[in-house]
């Protein structure tokens, strides 16, 4: 018995067609909202472009400094005392050796009568000694010149009775007699001789020792004459006198501060510097300070060592002219390099930073109808510029303004 055979369905040609026609429309329209997905039509007067440029790029960072006198001088009290006028108050412009302040000191004043008492009976001392020295020394004088005429009239004597010994005119009793007389004389004689030889030498050597006494009483009494001086406090400069704590009536103790004395002939500056800094500054590193459409050059001039909520120190001097009309405790804003200058690609400073982090940009085409998002490397900052490492030609136009409505779009399209 003959089986039945089945004939196979098949779709229709048109149905075929018409899925085919259906999947390129859904390919389309997924194509379409993709793309709307990536690409952003962006207004011309939403956006800042800017050229990459080629040329010297120096690091430096912003920072704040405040004005400060060129030296300030303290003013320590050398003497004690009690303060009996002021002439002058804090702020006030003072030259060199104007009088500040005065003291008295009692103490001192004691000292002085002292010191002046005992020279005078010092003095007194010598003068009588001197004349004690000189008759002693005309008596000694006087002694060894009449020895010496014994001793002459002695020896002839001696001489005398020895010829008349030797004719056998006199008994030799007589003759040891003149002989011991004579040399007795002669003894007597060497001794007062040596006498007033040892007196100069010992009157000499008073003489001196209290003339060395005396010159050392003098000066002595010079400088503590010189110490009435420092009750007069005067300026050591020409200037601005600072805060004075000094009030008339009060005690001030020796070393006491009293105040200070500015010089106001030049201005220095004083930058607070974060401290992730402090390992890269040093000693003569440059800055600048643009004041008035003018550039001021400085140099670091001294760094100081302690760190204080995250900050430190550096002082700077203007290496020739400063800006005029300065104020102490005005602030001024410094750019300090902290590297040499170098050859690179840099971009300005924009707010595109703030969303891209430096490692993506928008740049133009050609037209300037569309901008492409590029992948890009920067190096370092300036308060200017931004280095860029790779990424980019000089020339490219870049969006440098804030990516923050369209940082997820791979593409914009500029209206």
């Amino acid at each position: 018995m003959d089986k039945k055979i089945h004939k196979k369905r098949t779709l229709p040609w048109k149905t075929w067609v018409g899925l085919f026609a259906g999947m390129l429309v859904l390919g389309y329209l997924a194509y379409t909202a993709r793309n709307r997905m990536r690409v952003m039509r962006v207004s011309a007067d939403r956006i800042e472009v800017a050229n990459a440029i080629w040329g010297e790029f120096e690091e430096r960072i912003v920072i704040s400094s405040k004005v400060k006198p060129i030296q300030t001088i303290v003013l320590d009290a050398i003497e004690g005392g009690r303060v009996t006028n002021k002439y002058l108050d804090g702020g006030n412009m003072v030259s060199k050796g104007d009088q500040i302040i005065s003291l008295e000191n009692m103490s001192l004043y004691q000292a002085i009568l002292n010191s002046e008492a005992s020279l005078a009976e010092k003095e007194n001392y010598l003068r009588n000694t001197q004349i004690t020295f000189e008759t002693e020394l005309i008596q000694s004088r006087k002694n060894l010149l009449e020895t010496e005429f014994q001793l002459s009239k002695t020896k002839r004597q001696y001489e005398q009775k020895k010829r008349l010994l030797e004719k056998g005119l006199i008994p030799r009793e007589e003759y040891l007699d003149a002989k011991d007389n004579y040399l007795l004389q002669k003894e007597t004689q060497q001794i007062n001789r040596q006498k007033a030889k040892n007196d100069s030498l010992f009157q000499l050597t008073a003489i001196h020792t209290l003339q060395e006494d005396l010159l050392k009483m003098r000066k002595n009494l010079s400088h503590v004459q010189s110490r009435l001086k420092a009750l007069e406090v005067t300026s050591p400069i020409d200037g601005q006198l600072g805060t004075l704590e000094a009030n008339i009536g009060e005690s001030i103790s020796p070393g006491e501060r009293i105040g200070v004395v500015h010089d106001l002939s030049d201005y220095k500056l004083e930058a607070e510097i974060d401290e992730h800094y402090i390992d890269r500054i040093n000693v003569g590193m440059h800055a600048e300070v643009r004041r008035s459409a003018k550039v001021f050059n400085l140099s670091i001039a001294k760094i100081f060592p302690e760190v204080k909520e995250g900050k430190f120190k550096a002082e700077l001097k203007f290496e020739k002219q400063s800006p005029q009309r300065m104020r102490t405790g005005q602030h001024y804003t410094l750019y300090l390099n902290l590297d040499e200058a170098r050859e690179s690609i840099m971009l300005p400073r924009g707010a595109f930073t703030r969303s891209s982090g430096g490692r993506w940009v928008f740049v133009m085409d050609e037209t300037g109808k569309r901008a492409l998002k590029r992948d890009i490397k920067t190096g370092k900052q300036n308060d200017k510029y931004i280095e860029v490492l790779s990424g980019l030609s000089e020339g490219e136009r870049v969006l440098i303004s804030s990516y923050e409505s369209f940082e997820k779009y791979e593409e914009l399209f500029i209206e």
